[in-house]
C-alpha cells in the first residue's frame, strides 16, 4: 500500500519488530575517562513570595485614580505633560511651508498668529 506517504514500510506483517538496543546504553561522554559531563549547579528554588502577584501592595504610593477626574488622589491638573506633547507644531509646519513657497499669504497668517498669541499673555 505505497500511496507515498511517510516512506517505505520498515518491517514486515507478522514479525516483531526488533528492540531499540541503542536506548538501553549509558549516555555516551566525549573524553575524560568516561567520567559523566559536570551538571551545573542548581538554583535554589524559587518560592511562591518572592514572585510579586495582583494582591500585592503597589510600590507607587499614590491610588490608582490619581490624575483622573474622579476618585481619590490629584486631578488631572496635576499631570506633567510630556516632552513635546504641549507645544502646538502649527507654527513649525506654517515656517516650513514658507520657507518652501515664500508665500506672502503664510507670512501674514504667522505673523498674526503671533500677535494673537502675544494678546493672550
Amino acid at each position: 500500500m505505497a500511496d507515498g506517504h511517510g516512506g517505505p514500510r520498515q518491517g514486515r506483517p507478522g514479525v516483531a519488530y526488533p528492540q531499540r538496543t541503542d536506548l538501553m546504553e549509558q549516555p555516551r561522554t566525549t573524553g575524560g575517562g568516561g567520567a559523566p559531563p559536570q551538571q551545573p549547579p542548581r538554583q535554589g528554588a524559587v518560592r511562591p513570595d518572592d514572585v510579586p502577584n495582583l494582591a500585592d501592595p503597589s510600590a507607587d504610593s499614590r491610588p490608582v485614580t490619581d490624575g483622573l477626574p474622579i476618585g481619590p488622589g490629584a486631578g488631572p491638573g496635576a499631570m506633567i505633560p510630556g516632552p513635546g506633547l504641549d507645544q502646538d507644531k502649527t507654527m513649525l509646519t506654517l515656517q516650513e511651508l514658507y520657507r518652501a513657497t515664500g508665500s506672502p499669504f503664510l507670512l501674514r497668517l504667522m505673523n498674526q498668529a503671533a500677535g494673537m498669541r502675544r494678546l493672550a499673555r
